[in-house]
């Protein structure tokens, strides 16, 4: 609480300033950045099927290889739509 008192917690800018960094010359950087993080899910998802293969190559970690896949799937689907959402925050501006 006491440090409320001073400056703002993240400083104190100007209109410029604002301006500057929410102005639209970023969105190719942020659409290349969204692309990239759209192949590594795509990259993600061959590992994964990849290292299945590998678990589930003996009869009796049939399971276990299931289990890591879906959990592996999972992840990805997370890791997916929280690019877009961090992707898609500063193009809808």
């Amino acid at each position: 609480m006491v440090g409320l008192f001073g400056n703002p917690p993240g400083g104190s800018y100007d209109e410029s300033t604002v301006a500057d960094y929410v102005k639209i010359s970023h969105f190719p950087t942020v659409v290349v950045t969204g692309y990239l993080a759209i192949l590594g899910v795509a990259g993600l998802i061959c590992l994964l099927a990849y290292l299945r293969g590998l678990i589930g190559g003996q009869p009796d970690r049939k399971l276990g290889a299931r289990i890591f896949w879906g959990l592996g799937l999972g992840s990805a689907a997370s890791f997916a739509v929280s690019w877009g959402l961090v992707t898609g925050s500063p193009t809808v501006s």
